[in-house]
């Protein structure tokens, strides 16, 4: 426990915007989104080992993990299976498994960072250079604990949640994993968002909504939303905008529940914090996942679904369903690099892509 942290004020309702929207009246998607593809690089890479993670630093470098651990990465990320080449498949430890299940954060062309969260954690730190092979490196996460949700927002700077109450900080994340430390905080956190070196936001599973000016500090994490749903996902698509998701506080067992504020930071007697009900989510399916991207855009992942938003401070109209009739589940490890351009997982081995409209 932090001393310094400030303790949880009384929960407050988030300020509750009516809706009346009807789902046929919904405006055309932003986005067209194409067939999924399989990306099947070739010998000794071929089968169905669907995408794990992916991540997009532009529009015209994407880097992506599969199941097998192998290591894609495409110039022209829509032009199909044939424009994504296998870079090798990251190094086993001891007692892995030979599955990649993580997440995985570029914040440039030069470095990503993935981490393996399921089995064996570990840490990977991958490198690219001009005209060379990419260079990786496994290390054990040792007294690290568990790592997940790597936040990268840039290659100075990078953030991960531990399961014992901890914030993981690097200032030079291409050093591995001795550049990284464990800052201890009041609250188990679920979810984690750092668009900048200078604020992250956090979820707790009981509902709770943290934020910080300077995330490595431990004394500067505290409450600013407590809207009370049920492990609540929270992401941000920069300093002054952040979203949460989660089920709806109304007690609505049929919609999910979308809030969001320009002000991460403020207090939650501010009221900052808006919410919207999103009544037209498919009942049955549980959210998986939120993302906003520094696009502007933002995706929630459901179980063969998405909806998606350009405008996610624009009310509940502004929450469009993305492709339908997926052939199978989608995953939450997409990423939008500009408005124009989303690329999405599907745990059945496809990859789904969208651009803008023409």
């Amino acid at each position: 426990m932090v001393s310094g942290l400030a303790p949880a004020a009384s929960q407050a309702e988030p300020t509750a915007v009516p809706n009346t929207v009807d789902v046929a009246s919904l405006p055309r998607p932003a986005l067209d989104w194409a067939d999924p593809v399989t990306l099947d690089a070739g010998a000794p890479y071929v089968g169905e080992h669907p995408v794990q993670a992916i991540s997009c630093p532009w529009v015209t470098f994407c880097v992506a993990i599969t199941q097998d651990r192998t290591l894609l990465t495409s110039t022209d990320p829509t032009a199909g299976a044939s424009a994504w080449e296998a870079q090798g498949r990251l190094p086993l430890g001891s007692g892995d498994s030979g599955t990649f299940v993580g997440s995985l954060s570029c914040p440039t062309e030069a470095l990503c960072v993935a981490t393996q969260e399921v089995g064996t954690t570990a840490l990977y730190t991958i490198t690219f250079a001009e005209e060379e092979a990419p260079r990786v490196r496994r290390e054990a996460i040792g007294s690290l604990g568990t790592f997940s949700s790597p936040q990268c927002p840039s290659a100075s700077r990078c953030f991960a949640l531990d399961a014992d109450r901890r914030i993981l900080t690097s200032a030079y994340p291409k050093g591995g994993r001795t550049t990284w430390t464990a800052v201890a905080v009041s609250a188990q956190f679920v979810s984690l968002s750092c668009p900048s070196a200078d604020l992250c936001v956090a979820s707790t599973s009981s509902g709770q909504i943290y934020a910080s000016p300077t995330p490595a500090t431990a004394e500067s994490w505290s409450p600013v939303d407590a809207p009370g749903w049920e492990n609540p996902t929270v992401s941000c698509v920069s300093v002054s905008l952040c979203v949460a998701m989660g089920t709806s506080p109304t007690g609505l067992t049929d919609s999910l529940a979308v809030a969001t504020t320009t002000q991460p930071l403020a207090q939650e007697e501010a009221g900052a914090w808006t919410t919207v009900d999103l009544p037209w989510a498919p009942a049955a399916q549980v959210p998986q996942g939120l993302s906003c991207f520094r696009s502007g855009v933002c995706v929630i992942t459901l179980f063969d679904t998405l909806l998606v938003s350009s405008d996610p401070t624009g009310g509940a109209s502004t929450w469009v369903p993305g492709p339908v009739d997926i052939p199978g589940a989608v995953t939450p490890h997409g990423d939008c690099p500009s408005a124009a351009l989303c690329m999405s997982p599907l745990v059945t081995g496809g990859l789904l892509d969208a651009t803008a409209p023409t």
